[in-house]
């Protein structure tokens, strides 16, 4: 039996992976693998090495006694796939009869010794890869055991041995053969009786591959030759004769190999990367690289360097040695390369880069870059990087793995909201300190009751996984635009208490995923507002002839995904209703078929309940729904209306049926009118007939009157035009300037 990972339970002996009042005869598991390692108790079932396992491949060592006969014959019946010598065996018979119980007969052991004294007991061998693995229990006296073993058939005087403090001892690199190991114990400096003798068979150990022992960096100058024995860079295992290549990246060394030679000429100031490869007789390889520089090499001592906004970065570039003359070099700012990080610009480093001299017989100069502070939004860090170009001098080589340096803005949060920066930055020493990744495993931002009056675009900037954002009980009367893009997967918002009029077209349009399980918009003045989806047709103008394509949309975006009911009367639509995802502004659209006129209702969305808890969370927000009259043309305004005046209280009338058209299809007219300033003027419909009063309090100036006609389907037309009201005007109208709007459809 095996496991493919680790075993857990409370039984103190897990025999075979299964406790229990079973019986189990030759049953072995992986100890490492599972994790449970060999029961010394155990009558037999053993916990082996994942080689002792795999290693056979046909019925030797420990499966030496499993070609059994399972079906009566009285002949093996070779159930077992031994695989190759890294897969564990596995059952292969298919006759095999669960319902019978089969003796597998074991090999003659010889008897163990009593229990007491100091003789090793419970010897046990086991085949590896390279050879057997000897263990045994341990005695309690003993400093150390001499572990011994012969081929059958040779005498223990000739047999080898090896002396460890461990109770296990991996005998390598035997030749194929059935061997005998026993174990002596050394107690007090004397070495006991040896203990029952143990069998093992064993395969012809396998090759391993050569060793890499490494090689240390090296230095020349132009024109130098070295060498280097490779013998003591690389050993072979199964002592196997190595042969060796080398390959050179950078043109500053050439290298050649001369049998066990490595020969190596400085060329160029510069750096190059040697790499050695040894090869044993059956192909298998071992390699190392090392790094030789030849002259002076200039190169950046720090790796990385950060400053904050307002601050200076300091990066030092050196020499590896000094030179006779001054070196003069150019540096430059560059983008770090990396996508996953923010770059940097030149409003905040200031400049594209510059150059430096290092002095003759000095080997360092620093290099300053002074980082822009300002009062943006920021990413919490941003990064740019210093690089080297290559000096004139030519004695001096650029590195290859240090000629760049990466710079790090830390901005952290100091920029943003006073309320939002001191809760981002609580438990920071500066508000600069808190990372990228501080910002994006945030969770829940809370800034109730902190007297918060406005917020910036990009106050939640870098909170990626923020699921809630308390904003409640403040002083809030807009929001502004954007202010959710940085948080797509929030959940929890709440608004309650603030002084919110309307809601920004978009507040919800960045949400993704299930979006937002609880909203709580009440105590504000405009609450409730309105989740109100509108139909728009997209192909024509509503009365245009059918069919019609049809979406919804929603500028605030979904804070849910949204399934609006679609109904149709007069005609019909290819869907029943319109489905707007999380975060989305228009659904996908629908066509509306129809031999006359018709019109087109979205139902209001459903808001979740009210009621907290488990359950979604929604206060200070309702559903609207939406109607489009289509195929039908709306009113039309026929004449144009006067501007008059009046002095009060005079008042006149006039008929609107003059002013405007109905279509046939749309049904009669029905009249409304309104007055923009009550104090000069008050005005009412009566039927077809509008009214128009000056007011008695001698108020003078200009009053504009609006009049809607609407048709039976719910479509519009306006018409607009100014009164001016002046106690000193005669009783009589006096003259007529003419404004007209737009015919607007309306639900």
């Amino acid at each position: 039996s095996w496991a493919a990972g680790a075993v857990t339970g409370a039984c103190p002996n897990k025999d075979g992976l299964v406790a229990g009042g079973t019986t189990a005869t030759a049953s072995y598991w992986d100890a490492r693998a599972s994790g449970i390692p060999d029961d010394a108790d155990a009558d037999s079932p053993e916990g082996l090495s994942t080689a002792a396992l795999q290693s056979p491949t046909r019925y030797t060592g420990i499966y030496s006694s499993w070609n059994i006969d399972l079906d009566g014959d009285y002949a093996a019946d070779d159930p077992w796939d031994f695989g190759s010598s890294r897969q564990y065996p596995s059952l292969k018979w298919g006759g095999f009869d669960p319902a019978k119980q089969f003796a597998i007969p074991a090999e003659p052991e010889e008897p163990e010794p009593e229990e007491g004294g100091n003789r090793p007991t419970q010897v046990r061998v086991q085949t590896t890869v390279q050879g057997l693995l000897v263990t045994w229990r341990a005695v309690a006296a003993a400093s150390s055991y001499l572990v011994q073993w012969r081929l059958i058939g040779q005498s223990w005087s000739s047999s080898r041995q090896a002396e460890t403090s461990s109770t296990s001892f991996e005998i390598a690199g035997l030749d194929a053969g059935v061997y005998e190991t026993r174990v002596l114990a050394v107690v007090d400096g004397e070495t006991s009786e040896p203990s029952a003798v143990a069998r093992g068979e064993t395969d012809a150990p396998l090759n391993r591959p050569p060793l890499a022992l490494g090689l240390g960096d090296m230095v020349l100058d132009a024109r130098e030759e070295a060498t280097v024995s490779l013998s003591s860079a690389f050993s072979d295992p199964d002592g196997d004769a190595l042969r060796y290549s080398v390959s050179v990246d950078g043109r500053a060394v050439s290298a050649t190999v001369d049998g066990s030679t490595l020969r190596l000429r400085g060329l160029r100031a510069g750096e190059a990367v040697i790499t050695v490869s040894a090869r044993d007789p059956e192909g298998l390889t071992a390699t190392t690289t090392f790094l030789v520089e030849v002259g002076a090499i200039l190169s950046l001592v720090d790796s990385s360097a950060a400053a904050p906004e307002g601050g200076v970065v300091v990066v030092q570039a050196t020499l590896s040695r000094t030179v006779a003359s001054a070196t003069e070099f150019r540096w430059r700012l560059a983008p770090d390369g990396n996508a996953a990080t923010a770059d940097a610009d030149a409003a905040d480093h200031g400049g594209a880069g510059g150059t430096a001299t290092i002095a003759a017989g000095e080997t360092t100069v620093r290099i300053e870059i002074a980082i822009t502070d300002d009062d943006e939004i920021e990413p919490a860090r941003e990064y740019f990087a210093v690089e080297l170009l290559q000096p004139s001098g030519a004695n001096v080589g650029l590195s290859g793995r240090r000629w760049r340096s990466l710079v790090a803005i830390q901005e952290g949060v100091c920029d943003r909201t006073p309320a939002v920066r001191e809760e981002l930055s609580r438990g920071w020493e500066s508000c600069r300190w808190p990372r990228p990744s501080n910002l994006s495993g945030r969770a829940t931002l809370e800034l109730r009751d902190r007297g918060v009056s406005s917020l910036r675009s990009d106050d939640l900037l870098g909170l990626s996984r923020l699921w809630m954002l308390d904003l409640g009980g403040n002083a809030l009367a807009t929001l502004p635009d954007g202010l959710l893009a940085h948080a797509p997967v929030l959940r929890s918002l709440h608004l309650d208490g603030n002084a919110l009029e309307a809601l920004p077209p978009g507040l919800f349009a960045d949400l993704s995923g299930f979006g937002l399980r609880e909203l709580h918009l009440a105590g504000n003045p405009g609450a409730p507002f309105a989740l109100a989806p509108q139909l728009r047709r997209t192909d024509a103008q509503p009365w245009a002839a059918a069919p019609a394509t049809l979406r919804a949309e929603l500028p605030l975006g979904a804070p849910f995904a949204l399934a609006l009911e679609l109904s149709v009367a007069g005609g019909a639509a290819t869907a029943e209703e319109l489905r707007l995802a999380t975060g989305a502004t228009a659904s996908r659209s629908a066509i509306v078929r129809a031999s006359g006129p018709a019109r087109a209702t979205l139902a209001a969305p459903t808001i979740p309940t009210t009621r907290c808890g488990d359950a979604p969370c929604f206060d200070g927000l309702i559903g609207e729904g939406s109607a489009l009259a289509l195929f039908v043309r709306p009113p039309q305004v026929t004449l144009e209306a006067p501007a008059a005046e009046l002095l009060g209280p005079d008042e006149t009338t006039l008929d609107l049926a003059d002013y405007f058209q109905a279509s046939a299809a749309g049904g009669a007219l029905t009249f409304s009118a309104t007055v923009d300033d009550p104090s000069l003027a008050s005005v009412s419909v009566a039927g077809s007939i509008l009214t128009v009063i000056a007011n008695e309090d001698f108020e003078d100036g200009v009053a504009t009157v609006t009049v809607t006609a609407t048709d039976e389907i719910g479509q519009t037309a306006t018409l607009r035009f100014e009164v001016t009201v002046t106690p000193q005007s005669p009783r009589s109208w006096r003259g007529w300037r003419t404004t007209l709007a737009t015919p607007a459809i309306a639900p």
